[in-house]
């Protein structure tokens, strides 16, 4: 179940036999008001395993808290964090051991996400150009209208060969069949063209003759305008509130700045320059000038 409030949490029965808990800043008494017993499992009313995973602190002093977050340890049966600074700040708390984890990003294989459809992934010019180019003229923008975008497609390069309506087509190389294979769907054929159930046998009839470039291109118009129309539709809506969006601005800014931060504070704590957050770095530094 999805729960976004602690007060959702303890309205659920849930039937669970472990509660993992983590990661990032969970424990971090500054973002979440003060310690908060939800990340500790204060909801659970069987007596289900819980468990911390490479929960994160993310700040070197926690004397204001001690009390509170000593009775929150308590709830656990296995606590891990994700910090060697966090550990040692809950060591004197708690008579478990505390466990230093993984950050559980690091334990997923990275892999580059590219869309199965190749088509899209590098859109010629509306000319047949390698590319689109501001400077040359030959892009169709999101925030173009709806005449824009007709003048913009009926003017798509397309068979220079195929004269009359009569005549084979080559759909390699033509921009408006690429685009074709990038936007449209098999639903926007009994939407916008019946007459063919897929784009194989728009493609086949184009090949054979008898099926003309403007037909084609009509086609390909209302299927960027089914993609396109909502977007420009929301981007002008959003043009007219313009504090909502600084407001969205302004929160995003503050989400990137805390992980920011949090990247910076681990990677300081693993690289030993954590010169003022970690109290041991000091008697590390005196015992060894003795």
């Amino acid at each position: 179940r999805t729960c976004f409030r602690p007060a959702d949490l303890a309205r659920e029965e849930f039937d669970c036999s472990v509660y993992l808990f983590g990661s990032d800043q969970i424990w971090n008494p500054q973002l979440t008001e003060g310690v908060n017993g939800t990340y500790y499992g204060d909801f659970v009313k069987s007596g289900a395993v819980k468990a911390s995973y490479a929960a994160s602190i993310g700040i070197s002093q926690i004397d204001e808290y001690r009390d509170e977050l000593k009775d929150q340890l308590a709830r656990l049966d296995f606590i891990g964090v994700r910090e060697r600074s966090a550990a040692e700040l809950l060591k004197p708390l708690t008579d478990q051991p505390v466990y230093l984890n993984t950050d559980p990003t690091l334990l997923v294989e990275p892999e580059i996400y590219l869309s199965k459809n190749k088509a899209s992934l590098r859109l010629p010019g509306t000319d047949g150009k390698a590319k689109m180019s501001k400077s040359i003229g030959n892009c169709i923008y999101l925030a173009d209208t709806p005449e824009t975008i007709h003048q913009k497609v009926m003017s798509m390069y397309t068979d220079p060969d195929h004269l009359k309506v009569s005549d084979p087509g080559k759909v390699e190389g033509n921009t408006v069949f690429t685009y074709l294979d990038a936007f449209s769907r098999e639903e926007d054929f009994p939407e916008f063209l019946p007459e063919y159930g897929n784009l194989e046998e728009l493609k086949d009839h184009y090949r054979r003759g008898g099926l003309g470039d403007v037909k084609v291109k009509k086609f390909l118009e209302k299927v960027l305008r089914k993609t396109l129309d909502p977007i420009r539709e929301r981007r002008e809506e959003y043009s007219r509130h313009i504090e909502d969006v600084y407001e969205i601005l302004k929160a995003g800014t503050a989400e990137g700045r805390k992980a920011a931060g949090q990247t910076l504070f681990e990677m300081k704590a693993a690289m030993k320059i954590n010169y003022f957050d970690d109290a041991s770095f000091l008697e590390e530094f005196k015992a060894g000038l003795k």
